[in-house]
């Protein structure tokens, strides 16, 4: 596991898994195409059958989220997530 988090260390290491994320938004330089293939994979069932509503929307996370786009990149902040703001 510390090869893929070393990768995905600037998008919140293996916590990117728990977030309602579209690897084109992700910043993945240089990580092998096996573990994009494995985000996009997870993305696609993680939100297989998800209803897009108010309610779910309320309780997504901040980090990594398709639906916060800056600059055509989703946005993480490793010092707030570190502070615990999700």
């Amino acid at each position: 596991m510390a090869f893929p988090s070393f990768y995905l260390d600037e998008v919140g290491g293996t916590f990117v898994f728990k977030c309602n994320y579209d690897v084109s938004f992700l910043d993945l330089k240089g990580l092998p195409e096996f573990y994009v293939n494995v985000l996009s994979a997870w993305s696609e069932l993680k939100n297989e059958g998800m209803a897009e509503d108010c309610l779910q929307v309320r309780e997504e996370i901040l980090w990594n989220n398709k639906n916060i786009i800056i600059g055509g990149k989703s946005i993480y902040y490793k010092d707030w997530h570190a502070l615990g703001i999700e």
